[in-house]
């Protein structure tokens, strides 16, 4: 008799376990390519500045995690949001070199820093500030720019994920191309 006891209290506290552990989900972003969309990428001419694009260990491995009912969505999205940054930063300025390296350890002759950095990541959104400083760390511009999606966590379908990141970029794209102090600075810099 207190074995059937023991072993049911067993079989109760193993239920409860299996049935309050949550999974974790795994989403990908495909590995694509902002050139493969060139109409949203319109540029008559580049920003003639040379800039120095620095991408922190934190924006290279970002991730969009989010906790539902025990369960875990995980979409490890910073690979691709460095690739699509320095492939942005080709598209806008004249001259990129990307580096992980603090503002004023690169090699070359540089303008200004550009530096992305997450902010957040909401329900369907996920908000990207932009930083552009001089040589000397003078901010010369800073935006926080959001790329929208539709699902409310992330998704195994990768084409949802890849809209979520084509609208941040997108919208990054408009941001620093119509900045009046981007323009302002580099033709400073002409004179």
């Amino acid at each position: 008799m207190f074995r059937l006891i023991k072993t049911l209290i067993i079989i109760s506290i193993m239920s409860v376990f299996l049935i309050t552990a949550g999974c974790t989900h795994y989403s990908k972003v495909p590995d694509y390519s902002l050139h493969s969309q060139p109409s949203d990428y319109v540029m008559a001419n580049k920003i003639d500045l040379s800039i120095a694009l620095f991408q922190s260990e934190e924006f290279r491995k970002a991730k969009w995690e989010i906790h539902v009912a025990g369960d875990t969505f995980l979409l490890e999205i910073g690979q691709q949001l460095a690739k699509n940054s320095n492939e942005l930063a080709s598209i806008l300025f004249k001259n990129v070199i990307t580096t992980d390296a603090a503002a004023g350890k690169t090699n070359g002759r540089i303008d200004a820093l550009l530096t992305p950095r997450v902010v957040a990541f909401e329900k369907t959104i996920i908000f990207l500030e932009w930083k552009l400083e001089d040589k000397e760390n003078n901010l010369i511009w800073v935006d926080t720019v959001k790329g929208e999606g539709k699902a409310t966590t992330p998704q195994k379908d990768e084409e949802t994920n890849r809209m979520l990141l084509s609208d941040l970029f997108r919208n990054s794209f408009q941001a620093m191309k119509s900045s009046p102090e981007i323009r302002k600075f580099a033709d400073a810099l002409k004179k």
